[in-house]
C-alpha cells in the first residue's frame, strides 16, 4: 500500500495547508490520516488519488459561475450552498434573507456587471 506524507500531498494534487487539510478531515471532506509512528502521520495514496480524481470529474458537473463577475471562482452546488449558509450564519440572518438581498442588489446593479453586489462584500452589513 502506498502512502503520502504531508509534503507529498502537494505534488499529488492537494496544494492545501496542513491546517486546511485538518479542517477538511474534520468535516469528512478529505481522506482521514493514520499514524505511522508517535510523531508521524500519512494518508493512503489510493484514497487521496480518488479524492483528487473526484474533484476533477466534478468540476464541470453542477458548476455555477457568478454572472458578471470575472474574478469569481466556479462553485459546485454543494460548495455554493455551504458558502451561503456560512455567510448567513456569520451575519445572523436566514439563508432566505441573504439570498433575497443578493437577488435584489444583483438586479439593481445589472447595468454594471463589474460591480460586486454589496451582499457579497467582505464587510458586514
Amino acid at each position: 500500500m502506498r502512502t503520502y506524507r504531508f509534503r507529498q500531498l502537494g505534488p499529488a494534487g492537494v496544494p492545501y495547508t496542513y491546517k486546511h487539510i485538518t479542517t477538511l478531515e474534520r468535516r469528512k471532506e478529505f481522506p482521514q490520516r493514520f499514524r505511522l509512528g508517535e510523531n508521524s502521520v500519512a494518508w493512503v495514496a489510493d484514497e487521496v488519488d480518488a479524492w483528487v480524481e473526484a474533484r476533477v470529474r466534478g468540476r464541470d458537473q453542477n458548476a455555477i459561475t457568478s454572472i458578471g463577475n470575472p474574478s469569481c471562482e466556479r462553485f459546485t452546488g454543494d460548495d455554493l450552498a455551504r458558502l451561503i449558509e456560512g455567510e448567513a450564519r456569520r451575519r445572523s440572518v436566514s439563508v432566505e434573507q441573504l439570498i433575497r438581498k443578493i437577488v435584489v442588489e444583483t438586479h439593481r446593479d445589472d447595468r454594471d456587471p463589474t460591480r460586486r453586489p454589496a451582499a457579497l462584500s467582505t464587510a458586514p452589513t
